[in-house]
């Protein structure tokens, strides 16, 4: 089923982001690919992020861009280039793998995405 949005997040992200914001299990309700927008809330596609750096992914088959199995993972605000430049600025970012993904985060609401490469953007609910 394709569903109509314009992000995975609306309005105010959280500004106040802590390193272990991340840790826990997320479902996952949506990915976007350019105007393409799937819907998996009918689903059980979880991301387990648990606190020793390893990510469980479970329920989708290669859902999302993971296979079931599991992953490292980092959390940390760096820059999203492999080269910055003098302007480039820190944020927050997820690597799963050495693969960086963008974050975002709203409430109970999160977002991983490499749109910023032409890939997909994730969208998740925390459980």
């Amino acid at each position: 089923m394709e569903l109509k949005y314009t992000s995975c997040l609306v309005g105010e992200l959280d500004t106040d982001i802590i390193a272990n914001q991340i840790v826990g299990k997320w479902k996952l309700t949506r990915t976007e690919l350019y105007d393409r927008i799937n819907d998996h809330s009918d689903e059980n596609v979880i991301y387990n992020f648990q606190s020793n750096g390893i990510l469980l992914v479970s329920g989708g088959g290669n859902i999302g861009g993971y296979r079931d199995g599991e992953y490292s993972y980092v959390f940390k605000k760096d820059y999203l280039s492999n080269y910055p430049g003098p302007n480039d600025i820190l944020i927050w970012l997820v690597k799963i793998d050495g693969m960086k993904w963008t974050y975002g985060s709203q409430k109970k609401l999160m977002t991983l995405g490499t749109s910023y490469v032409d890939g997909s953007d994730l969208c998740f609910q925390s459980i």
